[in-house]
């Protein structure tokens, strides 16, 4: 989805961008690929346009690019988005579900559709020095756990008993590793 503007403000100095309006038309996870080539603040607020749903999908500072994703029920939205460089927004889908194992690199954050069979083990590796986070979401995007939540670097191994299908949301800013296996 390439942004339209139908407003521009400045807050604190910061440029802010609010896109055309969008509908959803069914209760589920939302997924949207985003980069940002700045050095200053980067924020996007999914916003219902009732005023109703409001979600933070992305607070940080500096360059991004990854991809985020957020619960939504049906109705009309719009993307309000802090930035102090060049950004862009895509709505995409979430790929092919994926069972263990499963070894992925990546930088910045990612979601990670898989079926869950048996319990898993989750051995993490991230080299940044900020906030280190990975839940465990529903099939309509709902977090069900927060299984890894810390301050990087960090090497951390957790286990999963959930079985059906989930996502993984990767919450993680910088370069990461992590190897997925059944127990």
């Amino acid at each position: 989805m390439e942004p339209k503007y139908d407003k521009k403000y400045y807050l604190h100095g910061m440029p802010q961008d609010v896109t055309d309006a969008f509908e959803i038309e069914e209760e589920g996870p939302i997924f949207v690929d985003a980069t940002h080539q700045g050095s200053g603040h980067f924020g996007v607020e999914l916003s219902n346009i009732s005023g109703r749903n409001d979600e933070r999908l992305i607070n940080t500072v500096g360059q991004f690019d990854g991809t985020v994703m957020a619960p939504v029920k049906p109705g009309n939205y719009v993307f309000e988005v802090d930035y102090d460089q060049a950004y862009s927004l895509e709505m995409v889908g979430f790929g092919e579900i994926e069972s263990a194992p499963i070894s992925i690199s990546r930088t910045d954050p990612d979601v990670l559709p898989v079926e869950i069979e048996n319990p898993i083990k989750i051995e993490l590796s991230t080299t940044n020095d900020g906030h280190v986070g990975v839940s465990l979401r529903n099939h309509l995007g709902q977090k069900v756990d927060n299984i890894i939540n810390e301050i990087g670097p960090a090497k951390t191994t957790t286990m999963i008993q959930q079985s059906g299908q989930a996502f993984l949301f990767f919450d993680i800013m910088g370069d990461w590793e992590a190897n997925i296996e059944e127990v």
